[in-house]
Formats: structure tokens, sequence, C-alpha cells
């Protein structure tokens, strides 16, 4: 507890003293809610205080669980040793950044709202926090530009390595032409599922998901069943066969076992600027990988074209199209902005996890057009919208549709009303808004409500569709309230 109370007087120390620059002043938010760990309910108090000094900004993420008894949960603070220590203090670092995206030399470590890697072909508008603050993960987004080079490093998540690692380097051959080339891997798909305690046990296997270095409920009474064994047979030969065909709450997964099957992707863009509004580009992809575990090894998998599409800005909106082609096994943007909801999944029915990139089998040769368009609605609301559709060699083969939208409210005409943003994604399906296309839709909203002047009520909802061992299609809703203070 005292190094809890330490580290919150440095924060509060470093706010003040960057109070006194000339810099732009801090920022200091807050929150109040509950949380439900092991079976035990948690009062959350929650410090997220933002520090710009110069080019450089910091923000923290300092929070605590505590019980109805005023007792600490620990499992968050634990400086036990090295590797606790290092999971602890990345854990409360919201983003630490230098610079803005445009200049010479840019990077943000921890929070990623929107990454992506070049011309977007393979990783187009990722982020790590779509499930912020359930899961907090660590990444990177780094840009440094020098005599006509570039490179672009993104990293998804340093808490969990490896996580999703994309790398480009770029020359710019004439002041207006530019050509990139780009590399992005998931090593280890298998770190998609979530791990709340950091043991190595993914939740959905975890018999004690809120307890770190704890993981099967039948090893608590392994030594009593080891005991009658060899009471029986005189020694304890043949024990853990014996054991493990007990009829008890065993944990099938062995994380020493686990197969990581990783995919990657290469891409190479060319771009030519027409004037400081306008510019042309092309771009093509390959994605490597195995569609099945029962594949001997890693192979190419599908490709995409663009052959051409055009990026535009005129006043207040953004405009883009593109002309696609794909092979089979192949889709675009695979690392989008619901990447790590997609990433993988684990189907209870079927008792088998199943990954976005064996989900390319359903993905045939297909041609068609790609358009987003993004604007400031008279300083009244900002609003994206974004449409794909493709479709196959044939005419009766199915089509690959997308629908992508958000919406945010400026909110500063409204009274009461501090937050409004909502977001809509329904991706690669044959058919808008049918029930079949649910499972691949995910949308949400935060709004925020002012309680009195600093404090604000904050509802975020976010929804995402399952079939259930009935076959039928339900919805996954997953709903937080936070009492947000302002300093």
């Amino acid at each position: 507890m005292k190094k809890v109370i330490t580290i919150l007087s440095l924060v509060g120390f470093f706010v003040i003293l960057t109070a006194q620059t000339e810099e732009p002043t801090h920022s200091m938010t807050g929150s109040l809610g509950s949380v439900t760990i092991d079976g035990t309910i948690y009062n959350q108090i929650s410090l997220r205080p933002e520090i710009p000094v110069g080019k450089f900004g910091v923000g923290l993420d300092i929070y605590l669980y505590i019980d109805a008894d005023g007792n600490l949960y620990k499992e968050n603070w634990d400086f036990s040793n090295g590797k606790a220590t290092y999971r602890t203090l990345v854990d409360k670092i919201y983003y630490l950044r230098w610079g803005r995206p445009n200049d010479d030399f840019y990077f943000q470590f921890g929070a990623l709202p929107y990454t992506t890697l070049g011309q977007g072909i393979l990783v187009n508008n990722y982020s790590n926090t779509i499930d912020y603050p359930e899961v907090r993960r660590m990444g990177l987004d780094l840009k440094a530009k020098y005599s006509g080079l570039g490179l672009e490093v993104i990293n998804s998540d340093f808490k969990r390595i490896p996580g999703v690692s994309g790398f480009r380097a770029s020359y710019d051959i004439l002041s207006n032409l530019q050509v990139g080339v780009s590399y992005v891997t998931d090593a280890d798909q298998m770190s998609g599922l979530k791990d709340r305690d950091g043991d190595g046990y993914p939740d959905v296997f975890d018999h004690y998901p809120d307890i770190g270095e704890k993981w099967d409920e039948a090893e608590e009474e392994k030594d009593v069943w080891q005991n009658i064994y060899e009471e029986l047979n005189g020694n304890s030969d043949g024990f853990e066969d014996w054991f493990s065909s007990l009829p008890l709450n065993h944990n099938p997964y062995d994380p020493s076992t686990s197969d990581a099957n990783s995919i990657s992707g290469t891409s190479i863009d060319v771009a030519y600027k027409i004037n400081k509004n306008i510019s042309l580009y092309s771009q093509v992809a390959q994605l490597v990988g195995k569609i099945t575990d029962d594949d001997d090894s890693i192979k190419s998998l599908g490709m995409g074209f663009v052959p051409l599409g055009v990026s535009a800005r005129f006043g207040p909106m953004k405009f883009r199209a593109e002309y696609r082609q794909t092979s089979d096994y192949f889709i675009f943007n695979y690392w989008d902005q619901s990447y790590d909801f997609d990433r993988i999944k684990y189907d209870s029915e079927n008792e088998e996890l199943i990954t976005k990139e064996s989900t390319l089998s359903n993905f045939k040769a297909m041609k068609g057009f790609y358009a987003e368009m993004s604007a400031n609605m008279f300083n009244f609301c900002s609003i994206g919208i974004g449409y794909q559709d493709m479709r196959g060699e044939n005419v009766d083969e199915e089509a690959n549709k997308t629908l992508l939208g958000n919406l945010n409210i400026n909110t500063s005409q409204i009274p009461k009303l501090k937050k409004a943003e909502l977001f809509y994604k329904q991706s690669n399906i044959s058919t808008l808004f049918t029930e079949e296309s649910l499972l691949n839709t995910i949308w949400g909203y935060d709004v925020g409500l002012e309680i009195s002047d600093g404090l604000m009520l904050v509802y975020k909802g976010r929804t995402s569709y399952i079939r259930n061992s009935d076959f039928e299609i339900e919805p996954v809703n997953s709903v937080q309230f936070e009492t947000q203070f302002v300093f």
C-alpha cells in the first residue's frame, strides 16, 4: 500500500510541476465504478492525468480496486519479481507520445486509437483500445523521416509478447513520388485470448482467471489423490495417467503445447502526389500462413491488388476510393479496427478455437471497389462512412460487402451532454443487414452526461454476435458505467 501511495504522490507532484510551465495545460480525469473479480465486488477508483511538456506527452491510468472491507486488490500492484513489476508499471501507462504523426519523428507508446500502415491494404485503422479498459494493451506506433527515407514501426501489445507487429520502409524517388514496402505479422494468434491474470492460461480455460499461478481446479486435490493412489499401489508409477482419467474438473489447456499458428503479410505501394490535396496510389499484398492446423507448413494464402486508388481532401471533407482485386484466401485490411475481437474466438459448442485466419477459406477471387468519406459537418458532428462491394467472376457467386460507419457529435452546444460517439461495422459478408450477417457485425457507443460541474456519468456499450448451442444467433453485450470527474 505504501508503494501505491508513493506512486500516486509522484503523479500528483508531476502534474503540479508541469502546470507551472508555459506549455499547454495538463488535464486530469478520473472515474468511480465497480468491477467483479473472482466473485468479489470491488470499488474501482481511477485517475487519468494527461500531461504535455513541449512535444512530449504522457497519459497515465492509475487505478485501485478496493473491496467492501477496504482491502486493496494487490494483483495489479505486484512487485514480487521482475516480470510482475514490469507488468504492474507498464499497465499504468495509457500513452507516452512525442510529436505528431506528420512530424519527421513521432511515436506513441501505449493506447493506439487509430493506426494505418502505408496505404492500408494490410493494416488500416487498427486500434488496440477497442475493449479498453477491460483489456489494457501497450502498443507502439513510430514514424521517422530523413532525407527522403521513411520508417514506420507498429506493435499492438508489449504486455503479451509477441503481439501484432508491422514494419514499413519508404523512399521518395521524386518530391511527389514515393514507394514503400511493408511487412506485418501476428506471430502468436493464441495470445489474442484474454488472460486477465497473465499466468499463460487464457480465461476461457483458466478455472481461476483472476488468480495468477492458479489455473486448474483438479490440481487443488492432486496431493490427496496421489496419497490414495500410493496407498493402493505402493508407488506413484502411472499416477499421472490415472489422475487425468478421474472425473474431476481438469484443465484441458497446456500452454507449452499450444500452437502459435502465425500469419503474416507483405505489401508494396506506390503513391504519386498530384498536389497537396490529391494523391494517386497503387498497392499489392500477399498473406502467408496456414488455414487449418492440419496443414504441414506455412504457405502463401492469397493476394490483393489495387491497380488504382485516389485520396483527396476538400476543406473539411476527406475522400478515398480504390478499385480492388483479390485471389482466393485474401481480404483487404486484414488488421483493422476490430481485429482484436476477430483475432481468435472460442467455439464452446464444438470446443474449438477459431482464428480469423481460418475464415479466409470462405473468400474466393473477387473484383470490386471500396470508397470512404469523412467530414466535419458544420462543426456539429464528424461523420465517417466506408463501403466495399466485390463480386466473383460469375454473377451467381456470393458477393463480399463491408459497411463501416462512425459518428462523433460536438456536444459543446448541447446542455448536459458531454460525449456522444457511435461506431458500426459489418465486414466481409455477402448480403448486408441479414440475420447471418450479424456474425460479422460489431457496434458500440459512448454517451457521457454531466451530473454536476466537473462530474460526468459515462455509459459505454459494445455489441457483437455469436451462434449459441441451439444454432441461433444471439447478441453478446458488454456494458460499462463510469462516473468520471475532471480537475
